[in-house]
């Protein structure tokens, strides 16, 4: 009795199967909390399919995600967190160091400023003297500031931490670079 006929592996653009997407969204739901639980109103049906969507196209273009919809979910979780900390403006102590500051509970008895080295693809050059702290790479007069003031980068490893109770001070992690605290760098004017 001779084998049957060989079956190719799906083509990379093959539509991924609904089982797969289906095990992704119980993964987001269940395991990471990313989609709340049903029922969903229109809205929130609406961005479960915006995500099924986002998933197909992830599962399209990976091979390590095309059998496991936990591992598609993982890929998807650490891709959105990769682009939220790209998202994130660069910051720059009085000394020029650069850095992704990470502010948590802001307006609030207790928050947090956490001050990151640069990560993945890092900026070239030194920040713009002319913006400290812009709100969006619209408020700096240069048009070469744009990838060196909102650079492309991951998040890297902790470089220090303010902790505020009550919008006073209550520690500070000193720069790496030049020693000054991160609350005095914040609270002062920046070096020109």
């Amino acid at each position: 009795m001779s084998p049957g006929p060989a079956t190719a592996p799906p083509a990379a653009d093959a539509e991924p199967d609904r089982r797969l997407i289906g095990d992704a969204l119980r993964y987001l739901r269940a395991v990471s909390d990313y989609i709340a639980e049903p029922p969903y109103d229109t809205a929130g049906q609406a961005a479960i399919d915006h995500i099924a969507g986002e998933l197909t196209t992830l599962a399209r273009g990976c091979e390590r995600c095309r059998d496991d919809g936990d591992a598609l979910a993982r890929h998807y979780l650490n891709d959105k967190q990769a682009e939220h900390e790209r998202s994130l403006p660069a910051w720059r102590c009085r000394c020029f160091a650069p850095y992704k500051l990470v502010i948590h509970q802001p307006g609030t008895e207790i928050s947090r400023h956490e001050f990151y080295y640069l990560g993945e693809n890092p900026p070239a050059g030194a920040l713009c003297a002319g913006a400290s702290q812009p709100a969006s790479d619209e408020d700096c007069p240069h048009d070469s500031c744009a990838g060196i003031l909102f650079p492309p980068c991951t998040l890297g490893s902790l470089a220090g931490q303010v902790r505020w109770w009550r919008g006073k001070v209550r520690d500070s992690g000193r720069c790496p670079a030049c020693g000054v605290l991160f609350a005095d760098a914040l609270a002062g004017p920046a070096a020109r």
